[in-house]
C-alpha cells in the first residue's frame, strides 16, 4: 500500500485520542513497527474486547507490495510481522476491525489491469480472502465497518456503463454475519463519483450514506435485507456535492453530518439524525451557517461524527474563507430530538493549523474520544487529544507526547481497560515523504 493513495482514503480521518485518566498517566514508550527508512504505512488498527491490538501494515518495495499484520497480546507484548500477501498489483486505503475474540475484518483497493477492486480478508490472521467486484470497470470509493461481534458491512462505488454520465457509478454494498463470509455484493444507488461511508450498529444493522447533487442518500438493512435509498431532506448542495460525509451508529441512534458547499468557496457544516431504529431521518440542521466562515477548501477528513445512545457528536474544522485568519475546531452535541448545543470552539497553538479530525466510538466506562491532526507547513504535522466529557464538553487538548513528525494515516483504537495509537513517523518533503516508519504506543490506564 503506497503512502500516497492511502492519505486520500478515510485513513486520513483516523487521528487518536485517549480518556482523561489516560492523558493524566500519558503513554508507553514507542515501538517501531516497521524498520526506519523504508516505504511503509498504516493500513489499519483495531483492539478487541480482551484488550489486544492488531496492526495491518504495508510495505512497498521496487517492484511489489507486502501487507503484514502484527498483534499483541493483553499485556501488550508485540508479536512478530506475519506476511498476508505479497502483491505486483498496487494497493489503495484500508481499514482493520476487530470482532469476538480473535476475529479480524479487513479491507482495501487493489489496483489489477488498470482498475480498482474492492478486497476483503476476514479471520484471526487474515486467511481469508475475496474479491467483491471482478468487472472491468474501477471501484473508485470503498468503506468497511464492523461492530464488536464481527458483524461487516462495505460500500463501494463502481463506474457502470448503464449509468448515465450524469450519475456514473453505481453504490454496492456486501454484508458479512459475524463468523460467516461475505455475501454477494447488491447495487442500492447511484450518484456523480460518490464516496460512501458506512456504520454499524450493536444489534448488526448497517448504514450506508453518500453525497451526490441531490443531497444525502442513505439506505439501511443488514444481510440481504436492504430498505430503499432515502434522501435527506434540505441536504442538496447549492455548490457541488456534499463532501466530507461522517457517520456514526449505536444502539439505533444513527447521526450524519457534511459540509454543503454553498458556493464561491464558502460551506455550511450540516447534520441529521434518527433517533431510534426505522424511524425516518429528520432534516438537514445547520450547525455552522456558511456566513460564519467554515473550512477554506474540500478538506478530506474536516468532519468527524460519533454515537450513544443518548445523544450525537460532531467535529468540524472552520475558519474564515479567503483569509490567513487561524482555524479552529468547533464541537456540536446534539439530542435524539433534533435540537443541537451551540458549538464549542477549540483551538490549538498557533502557528499550527488543525488538520483532520476523528472522534471514536463509546464504549462501556469509556467516552468518546476527540483525535486532532494539526499541521503547520512543511510537514510538520503533529496528533493532540481531547476527551469528549459526560456533560457534553471537551476536556483540555494535550499533545501526544513524541507524535511530532505526523504523517496521514494515524489511527486510534480502544479496549475495555487501554488504547493503542499509532502513525507513520515521516522525515517531511526534504528526505521524501515515501520513508515511514510505522510507531505504536499503548495509554498507560
Amino acid at each position: 500500500m503506497t503512502s500516497r493513495p492511502l492519505a486520500l482514503t478515510v485513513a486520513v480521518l483516523l487521528i487518536g485520542a485517549l480518556p482523561t485518566a489516560v492523558n493524566a498517566r500519558g503513554w508507553s514508550a514507542l515501538q517501531p513497527l516497521t524498520p526506519h527508512a523504508q516505504d511503509n504505512d498504516l493500513a489499519g488498527l483495531a483492539m478487541d474486547d480482551h484488550d489486544r491490538a492488531s496492526v495491518l501494515l504495508s510495505h512497498r518495495s521496487a517492484d511489489h507490495f507486502t501487507l503484514l499484520l502484527r498483534t499483541t497480546g493483553a499485556d501488550g507484548r508485540l508479536g512478530p510481522a506475519r506476511t498476508i500477501e505479497t502483491t505486483h498489483n498496487g494497493t489503495y486505503g484500508g481499514e482493520l476491525f476487530a470482532g469476538a475474540g480473535r476475529d479480524l475484518v479487513a479491507g482495501f483497493l487493489e489496483i489489477a489491469g488498470g482498475a480498482r477492486r474492492p478486497i476483503v480478508r476476514i479471520g484471526p490472521a487474515l486467511a481469508d480472502r475475496q474479491v467483491l467486484s471482478t468487472g472491468r470497470r474501477s471501484a473508485q470509493a470503498m468503506a468497511i465497518a464492523a461492530d464488536r461481534a464481527g458483524d461487516a458491512v462495505v460500500a463501494f462505488t463502481q463506474y457502470a456503463d448503464d449509468v448515465p454520465l450524469v450519475a456514473g457509478a453505481r453504490i454496492w454494498v456486501s454484508y458479512r454475519p459475524a463468523g460467516g463470509r461475505f455475501g454477494p455484493a447488491r447495487a442500492v444507488g447511484a450518484g456523480t463519483f460518490a464516496a460512501p461511508k458506512a456504520a454499524i450498529d450493536r444489534d448488526g444493522t448497517a448504514t450506508v450514506a453518500w453525497g451526490d447533487k441531490d443531497g444525502v442518500h442513505v439506505v439501511q438493512g443488514a444481510g440481504d435485507a436492504w430498505g430503499p435509498a432515502q434522501v435527506v431532506a434540505g441536504s442538496a448542495a447549492r455548490g457541488t456535492m456534499p463532501i466530507s460525509l461522517g457517520i456514526g451508529a449505536g444502539g439505533g441512534h444513527v447521526a450524519l453530518a457534511w459540509l454543503r458547499d454553498e458556493g464561491l468557496g464558502t460551506m455550511s457544516a450540516m447534520a441529521t439524525q434518527q433517533a431510534t431504529a426505522g424511524a425516518p431521518f429528520g432534516p438537514a440542521a445547520t450547525l455552522a451557517a456558511g456566513a460564519d466562515g467554515t473550512v477554506r477548501g474540500a478538506v478530506l477528513g474536516s468532519t468527524a461524527v460519533t454515537v450513544d445512545d443518548d445523544h450525537a457528536y460532531v467535529a468540524w474544522i472552520q475558519g474564515t474563507p479567503h483569509t490567513r485568519d487561524h482555524d479552529s475546531v468547533r464541537f456540536a452535541v446534539g439530542a435524539p430530538t433534533g435540537v443541537w448545543t451551540s458549538p464549542i470552539v477549540r483551538e490549538v497553538p498557533g502557528p499550527a493549523h488543525p488538520d483532520a479530525l476523528t472522534l471514536t466510538a463509546p464504549l462501556p466506562g469509556r467516552p468518546p474520544l476527540l483525535g486532532i491532526t494539526t499541521s503547520m507547513g512543511g510537514g510538520k504535522m503533529a496528533a493532540a487529544t481531547a476527551t469528549v466529557r459526560s456533560t457534553g464538553g471537551l476536556a483540555p487538548t494535550r499533545a501526544v507526547p513524541g507524535a511530532t513528525s505526523v504523517g496521514y494515516g494515524t489511527r486510534i483504537a480502544q479496549g475495555p481497560h487501554g488504547a493503542v495509537l499509532a502513525y507513520v513517523s515521516r522525515p517531511g518533503p526534504r528526505a521524501g515523504y515515501h520513508r515511514g516508519q510505522v510507531m505504536l504506543v499503548r495509554s498507560a490506564g
